[in-house]
Order: C-alpha cells, then structure tokens, then sequence
C-alpha cells in the first residue's frame, strides 16, 4: 500500500494554525475596513462614527470579530473530510483499497472498493476570506465520500504518488 508520509502526523496542528491565521487575518481587515469606512462617512458628512467606535470597543471588536468567526465555521465545515491517506489499486481482483482518516481523528479505517463502483467528483471549495481553496477527486462509495485533496500537506511531498493515482483512478472510469 502507497501511503503518505504525514498519515501518522496530528492534523489538528495544521488546522489549529489555519484557524489561527485566518481568524488574525479576516479580523483585522475587517478592522482596517470598518476604520476606513467609518472616517470616509465621518470627512463627508461631518459625523462622529470614530468616535463612537473609540468610546465602545466591543461594539468595533464585534464588527471585526463576526466576519473573522465565519471564516472559521467555514474553514471548519470544508476541513472535516474523509482524507485518502493511503492507496493499493489491485487489478487482478479489481478492487481498490484505501486507507482513509478524518481530520480530527487518528484512527485509520481501510475500506475496499470494487472498480465497477467507483464514482468520482471533481471538487473545488469555495473561497472565504483567506482561506486556502482545496481542489480534489471525490471518490463517491456505499461509505460516504472519501476525498484525495490535491493542494494540502497530505500529499504535498509526494507528487508522483498523487498524479499515480489520479491517473489510474481516471483510467479505470474510461474503462468503464
């Protein structure tokens, strides 16, 4: 079986400094806009908006802290998936075996697919703020979908291995 080299590793860490980042990063742009727009309307209207947001803090945290806490409900939506860690495509039985895990759990499972119920999707994650995308191959089966992601640290070292499989698992739906 081909297995990735960070398939042992704690994923929490890198999810806790995606999180991390995104949440410092969206709060404070939203800082800087929410600043920025308040002066603007303040030099064209004469208005006191600085101000008010100088005399009560949590009211600008707040309007700072809400986009910046919905990157993160949705970074931790997207990251929740059933990640292909490991691989073994047996083509005198026709089956493919994978090696799969959650993001937040260590455990491994190995799931065995036939190649005639193999069903794939393409996936692209939508962009929020500064998160990074994820493209991928779904592999839809009787277990759910279990996703090998192209861009993260999963594969990321291993290059020929990921285009190996994405190759066969491409052959195999034109044989089909």
């Amino acid at each position: 079986m081909i297995r990735s080299r960070t398939y042992k590793e704690n994923y929490i860490s890198y999810l806790a400094f995606e999180i991390a980042l995104t949440f410092v990063l969206t709060f404070v742009a939203a800082g800087i806009v929410v600043f920025y727009s308040a002066g603007k309307s303040d030099a064209r209207h004469h208005g006191h908006q600085l101000d008010y947001f100088s005399d009560n803090f949590p009211v600008y945290a707040f309007l700072c802290a809400a986009p910046a806490l919905i990157a993160v409900a949705v970074i931790l939506r997207n990251r929740n998936r059933n990640y292909i860690v490991g691989y073994a495509f047996d083509d005198n039985r026709k089956e493919l075996s994978l090696l799969v895990r959650k993001l937040k759990a260590a455990s491994l499972r190995t799931l065995t697919v036939g190649y005639t119920e193999l069903k794939t999707e393409a996936f692209t994650e939508k962009k929020v703020f500064f998160n990074e995308r994820y493209h991928g191959l779904s592999l839809v089966t009787s277990s759910g979908k279990l996703d090998l992601v192209r861009n993260n640290f999963i594969w990321e070292k291993q290059p020929r291995e990921r285009i190996a499989f994405l190759d066969k698992i491409a052959e195999i739906e034109e044989q089909q």
